[in-house]
Protein backbone atom coordinates (compact mmCIF):
# COMPACT_ATOMS: atom_id res chain seq x y z
CA UNK A 1 0.00 0.00 0.00
CA UNK A 2 1.50 3.54 -1.29
CA UNK A 3 0.21 6.54 0.22
CA UNK A 4 -1.78 7.44 -3.26
CA UNK A 5 -3.77 4.84 -1.73
CA UNK A 6 -4.45 5.90 1.49
CA UNK A 7 -5.87 9.39 -0.57
CA UNK A 8 -7.94 6.37 -2.56
CA UNK A 9 -9.46 5.24 1.01
CA UNK A 10 -10.64 9.18 2.05
CA UNK A 11 -11.48 9.66 -1.27
CA UNK A 12 -14.09 6.20 -1.00
CA UNK A 13 -14.92 7.46 2.37
CA UNK A 14 -16.08 10.98 1.52
CA UNK A 15 -17.83 9.70 -1.15
CA UNK A 16 -20.03 6.88 0.81
CA UNK A 17 -20.78 9.13 3.35
CA UNK A 18 -21.97 11.86 1.16
CA UNK A 19 -19.29 14.55 2.22
CA UNK A 20 -19.69 17.60 0.36
CA UNK A 21 -15.58 17.84 -0.05
CA UNK A 22 -15.64 14.64 -2.25
CA UNK A 23 -15.83 16.37 -5.73
CA UNK A 24 -13.10 19.06 -4.56
CA UNK A 25 -10.91 16.60 -2.55
CA UNK A 26 -8.81 14.83 -5.46
CA UNK A 27 -7.84 18.22 -6.76
CA UNK A 28 -6.72 19.25 -3.58
CA UNK A 29 -4.54 16.28 -3.02
CA UNK A 30 -3.31 16.68 -6.66
CA UNK A 31 0.26 18.11 -5.47
CA UNK A 32 0.76 15.50 -2.54
CA UNK A 33 0.25 12.48 -4.42
CA UNK A 34 2.63 13.82 -7.27
CA UNK A 35 5.20 14.26 -4.60
CA UNK A 36 4.46 11.05 -2.19
CA UNK A 37 2.18 9.02 -3.94
CA UNK A 38 4.37 6.30 -5.34
CA UNK A 39 5.96 5.95 -1.94
CA UNK A 40 4.81 3.00 0.56
CA UNK A 41 2.67 4.13 3.07
CA UNK A 42 5.08 2.37 6.07
CA UNK A 43 8.25 4.54 4.52
CA UNK A 44 6.43 7.77 5.04
CA UNK A 45 8.49 9.32 7.76
CA UNK A 46 8.32 12.33 9.85
CA UNK A 47 11.49 13.48 8.32
CA UNK A 48 10.18 12.85 4.88
CA UNK A 49 7.13 14.81 5.58
CA UNK A 50 8.79 17.49 7.46
CA UNK A 51 11.28 17.80 3.70
CA UNK A 52 8.21 17.99 2.04
CA UNK A 53 6.51 20.80 4.42
CA UNK A 54 9.50 23.00 3.22
CA UNK A 55 9.00 22.16 -0.40
CA UNK A 56 5.60 22.87 -0.58
CA UNK A 57 6.28 26.46 1.41
CA UNK A 58 9.69 26.96 -0.90
CA UNK A 59 7.14 26.44 -4.01
CA UNK A 60 5.03 29.62 -2.85
CA UNK A 61 1.96 27.49 -0.92
CA UNK A 62 -0.10 28.52 1.86
CA UNK A 63 0.32 27.14 5.07
CA UNK A 64 -3.13 26.43 5.30
CA UNK A 65 -3.11 24.78 2.10
CA UNK A 66 0.05 22.56 3.27
CA UNK A 67 -2.12 21.59 6.44
CA UNK A 68 -4.86 20.51 4.13
CA UNK A 69 -2.67 18.13 2.20
CA UNK A 70 -1.37 16.76 5.52
CA UNK A 71 -4.84 16.08 7.38
CA UNK A 72 -5.83 14.39 3.86
CA UNK A 73 -3.32 12.06 4.16
CA UNK A 74 -3.32 11.49 8.02
CA UNK A 75 -7.46 10.65 7.75
CA UNK A 76 -6.10 8.13 4.90
CA UNK A 77 -3.53 6.50 8.10
CA UNK A 78 -6.40 6.53 10.59
CA UNK A 79 -8.62 4.71 8.24
CA UNK A 80 -6.06 2.19 6.75
CA UNK A 81 -5.31 1.55 10.47
CA UNK A 82 -9.15 1.01 11.51
CA UNK A 83 -9.17 -1.30 8.43
CA UNK A 84 -5.93 -3.21 9.78
CA UNK A 85 -4.05 -2.83 6.76
CA UNK A 86 -1.67 -0.59 8.88
CA UNK A 87 -0.65 -0.99 12.17
CA UNK A 88 1.13 2.70 12.61
CA UNK A 89 1.45 6.01 10.96
CA UNK A 90 4.33 8.68 11.23
CA UNK A 91 4.01 11.65 13.44
CA UNK A 92 2.19 14.46 11.23
CA UNK A 93 2.53 17.54 12.35
CA UNK A 94 1.01 20.68 11.52
CA UNK A 95 2.23 24.42 10.45
CA UNK A 96 1.62 26.75 12.66
CA UNK A 97 -1.51 28.47 10.72
CA UNK A 98 -0.80 32.20 9.21
CA UNK A 99 -2.77 35.31 10.18
CA UNK A 100 -6.21 34.76 9.28
CA UNK A 101 -7.28 36.03 5.46
CA UNK A 102 -9.73 39.40 5.63
CA UNK A 103 -10.77 39.68 2.19
CA UNK A 104 -13.88 40.42 1.16
CA UNK A 105 -15.75 42.05 -1.96
CA UNK A 106 -17.80 45.15 -2.43
CA UNK A 107 -21.16 43.95 -3.87
CA UNK A 108 -19.78 46.68 -7.28
CA UNK A 109 -16.55 44.86 -7.25
CA UNK A 110 -18.25 41.11 -7.16
CA UNK A 111 -20.70 42.27 -10.57
CA UNK A 112 -17.55 43.44 -12.49
CA UNK A 113 -15.87 40.38 -11.23
CA UNK A 114 -18.92 37.95 -12.63
CA UNK A 115 -19.04 39.49 -15.95
CA UNK A 116 -15.57 38.09 -17.06
CA UNK A 117 -16.55 34.71 -15.45
CA UNK A 118 -17.78 31.82 -17.66
CA UNK A 119 -21.50 30.61 -17.02
CA UNK A 120 -21.20 28.02 -14.69
CA UNK A 121 -18.29 29.11 -12.75
CA UNK A 122 -20.24 32.82 -12.59
CA UNK A 123 -23.47 30.55 -10.84
CA UNK A 124 -21.19 29.33 -8.58
CA UNK A 125 -19.80 32.77 -7.78
CA UNK A 126 -23.19 33.89 -7.11
CA UNK A 127 -24.52 31.05 -5.20
CA UNK A 128 -21.48 31.97 -3.22
CA UNK A 129 -22.02 35.33 -2.21
CA UNK A 130 -25.56 35.00 -1.59
CA UNK A 131 -25.37 31.72 0.90
CA UNK A 132 -21.91 32.40 2.40
CA UNK A 133 -21.83 27.95 1.34
CA UNK A 134 -18.28 27.07 1.60
CA UNK A 135 -16.99 25.69 -2.29
CA UNK A 136 -17.12 21.69 -1.64
CA UNK A 137 -20.38 22.20 -0.35
CA UNK A 138 -22.02 24.04 -3.74
CA UNK A 139 -19.55 21.92 -6.43
CA UNK A 140 -21.54 18.69 -3.95
CA UNK A 141 -24.97 20.20 -4.23
CA UNK A 142 -27.26 18.02 -5.82
CA UNK A 143 -31.01 18.08 -7.47
CA UNK A 144 -31.71 16.07 -4.72
CA UNK A 145 -30.73 18.82 -2.09
CA UNK A 146 -32.90 20.94 -3.69
CA UNK A 147 -36.58 20.47 -2.67
CA UNK A 148 -39.69 22.55 -1.03
CA UNK A 149 -37.92 25.76 -1.27
CA UNK A 150 -34.72 25.18 -0.08
CA UNK A 151 -30.86 23.88 -0.85
CA UNK A 152 -29.85 21.72 2.08
CA UNK A 153 -26.36 20.07 2.57
CA UNK A 154 -23.85 18.78 5.48
CA UNK A 155 -21.87 21.51 6.47
CA UNK A 156 -18.00 20.78 7.43
CA UNK A 157 -19.14 20.87 11.28
CA UNK A 158 -21.53 17.92 10.44
CA UNK A 159 -24.41 19.89 10.93
CA UNK A 160 -27.19 20.51 8.23
CA UNK A 161 -27.26 23.61 6.79
CA UNK A 162 -30.08 25.38 4.82
CA UNK A 163 -30.22 28.10 2.13
CA UNK A 164 -33.87 29.47 1.10
CA UNK A 165 -34.65 29.82 -2.59
CA UNK A 166 -35.35 33.70 -2.91
CA UNK A 167 -33.81 36.26 -4.78
CA UNK A 168 -30.93 35.88 -6.32
CA UNK A 169 -31.15 31.83 -5.67
CA UNK A 170 -33.90 31.68 -7.46
CA UNK A 171 -32.91 33.52 -10.29
CA UNK A 172 -29.68 30.87 -10.22
CA UNK A 173 -31.83 27.77 -10.08
CA UNK A 174 -33.95 28.75 -12.95
CA UNK A 175 -30.49 28.54 -15.31
CA UNK A 176 -28.90 25.48 -13.75
CA UNK A 177 -32.63 24.08 -14.16
CA UNK A 178 -32.37 25.26 -17.68
CA UNK A 179 -28.74 23.46 -18.08
CA UNK A 180 -29.73 20.97 -16.47
CA UNK A 181 -27.51 17.58 -16.91
CA UNK A 182 -26.96 14.99 -14.54
CA UNK A 183 -27.09 14.35 -10.74
CA UNK A 184 -24.85 17.75 -10.08
CA UNK A 185 -26.90 21.25 -10.16
CA UNK A 186 -23.64 23.07 -10.98
CA UNK A 187 -21.72 21.02 -13.98
CA UNK A 188 -19.76 22.19 -17.54
CA UNK A 189 -20.74 20.09 -19.84
CA UNK A 190 -22.70 17.31 -18.00
CA UNK A 191 -19.64 16.78 -15.89
CA UNK A 192 -18.97 17.69 -12.63
CA UNK A 193 -17.07 20.87 -11.81
CA UNK A 194 -13.55 20.29 -9.83
CA UNK A 195 -11.12 22.94 -10.19
CA UNK A 196 -11.53 26.16 -11.66
CA UNK A 197 -8.58 27.97 -10.38
CA UNK A 198 -7.16 28.96 -13.49
CA UNK A 199 -10.27 30.82 -14.61
CA UNK A 200 -10.78 32.38 -11.39
CA UNK A 201 -7.51 33.94 -11.30
CA UNK A 202 -8.34 35.21 -15.07
CA UNK A 203 -11.53 36.71 -14.42
CA UNK A 204 -9.96 38.24 -11.20
CA UNK A 205 -7.01 39.95 -12.85
CA UNK A 206 -9.95 41.28 -16.13
CA UNK A 207 -11.62 42.89 -13.27
CA UNK A 208 -8.65 43.97 -11.24
CA UNK A 209 -9.19 42.41 -8.06
CA UNK A 210 -6.09 40.52 -8.00
CA UNK A 211 -5.75 38.77 -4.91
CA UNK A 212 -9.54 38.08 -4.03
CA UNK A 213 -10.15 34.22 -3.44
CA UNK A 214 -12.81 32.28 -3.40
CA UNK A 215 -13.16 31.79 -0.14
CA UNK A 216 -13.55 35.77 0.32
CA UNK A 217 -16.90 35.19 -0.62
CA UNK A 218 -18.24 33.49 2.12
CA UNK A 219 -16.56 36.51 4.12
CA UNK A 220 -18.21 38.64 2.24
CA UNK A 221 -21.87 37.22 2.88
CA UNK A 222 -21.13 37.33 6.71
CA UNK A 223 -20.07 41.21 6.47
CA UNK A 224 -23.46 41.97 4.04
CA UNK A 225 -25.62 40.20 6.42
CA UNK A 226 -24.45 41.62 9.59
CA UNK A 227 -24.60 45.07 7.48
CA UNK A 228 -27.95 44.58 6.74
CA UNK A 229 -29.20 44.06 10.27
CA UNK A 230 -29.68 40.43 10.35
CA UNK A 231 -29.75 39.08 13.41
CA UNK A 232 -25.93 37.44 14.42
CA UNK A 233 -27.54 34.12 15.25
CA UNK A 234 -29.56 33.80 12.42
CA UNK A 235 -26.51 34.79 10.06
CA UNK A 236 -24.37 32.31 11.86
CA UNK A 237 -26.83 29.42 10.93
CA UNK A 238 -26.72 30.56 7.75
CA UNK A 239 -22.74 30.55 7.18
CA UNK A 240 -22.90 27.41 9.66
CA UNK A 241 -20.02 29.08 11.60
CA UNK A 242 -20.45 27.25 15.23
CA UNK A 243 -18.66 29.35 17.47
CA UNK A 244 -18.80 33.50 17.79
CA UNK A 245 -14.89 33.40 17.47
CA UNK A 246 -14.37 32.00 14.00
CA UNK A 247 -17.53 33.78 12.77
CA UNK A 248 -16.14 37.73 14.32
CA UNK A 249 -13.22 36.83 11.88
CA UNK A 250 -15.72 36.65 9.07
CA UNK A 251 -17.28 39.44 9.78
CA UNK A 252 -14.77 41.79 8.73
CA UNK A 253 -14.28 45.62 9.66
CA UNK A 254 -12.40 47.98 7.72
CA UNK A 255 -11.61 51.32 7.84
CA UNK A 256 -14.67 52.93 5.68
CA UNK A 257 -16.72 51.16 8.80
CA UNK A 258 -14.37 52.72 11.33
CA UNK A 259 -15.26 55.94 9.90
CA UNK A 260 -18.54 55.67 9.73
CA UNK A 261 -18.63 54.61 13.29
CA UNK A 262 -16.53 57.78 13.94
CA UNK A 263 -18.98 60.15 11.83
CA UNK A 264 -22.16 58.87 14.09
CA UNK A 265 -20.30 59.82 17.52
CA UNK A 266 -19.37 63.30 16.13
CA UNK A 267 -23.44 63.65 15.16
CA UNK A 268 -24.25 62.07 18.55
CA UNK A 269 -22.04 64.57 20.15
CA UNK A 270 -23.43 67.37 18.10
CA UNK A 271 -27.00 66.44 18.61
CA UNK A 272 -26.43 66.35 22.64
CA UNK A 273 -24.94 70.06 22.10
CA UNK A 274 -28.27 71.05 20.63
CA UNK A 275 -30.50 69.34 23.13
CA UNK A 276 -31.79 66.94 20.46
CA UNK A 277 -32.97 63.68 21.66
Amino acid sequence: MDVSDLIALVERHYRLNDCPYASVFPSQMRRLVAELGGLEARALTWEGIEAYKARRLGAGAARGTVNRELSGVRRGYRIAIEAGLLRRMPRIGFLRPGRPRSGFVYPGDFRRLCRYLPGPIRDVAEFAYWTGWRRGEILALGWRAVRGGWCWCWGKNGDEKRAPIRGHLEAILRRREAARSGAHVFHRDGRPIRCFRRVWLTACRKARLEGVVFHDLRRSFVRNCIRSGVDRDVAKKLSGHKTDSVFSRYNIINEADLENAARRLFLLEDAEELGVG
